[in-house]
């Protein structure tokens, strides 16, 4: 998975401490469904920058997870899903 001490890192930061222009909006984000899952997550996660705190439209979403799967995991699943 790329980036788990950058992800890590990004999971701790509050949503309060971000400048509201700085979180992208997921509306925005083109996931090409052509390539690999890895690709996929590597451009998901370049795209919205910290995917634990984003967007939609003038609601900011923070995500938490709670059980045995990873944000990585999730990620994963919701990519071979869509």
């Amino acid at each position: 998975m790329p980036y788990p001490y950058v992800l890590s890192e990004q999971k701790n930061v509050e949503v309060i401490n971000m400048l509201e222009a700085s979180l992208v909006d997921i509306r925005d984000i083109q996931i090409d469904t052509s390539l690999s899952t890895e690709q996929r997550i590597r451009s998901l996660i370049k795209q919205i920058k910290n995917p634990y705190k984003f967007k939609h439209n003038d609601v900011t979403i923070s995500l938490n997870f709670v059980g045995d799967m990873t944000l990585e995991e999730k990620v994963v699943d919701i990519i071979k899903n869509k």
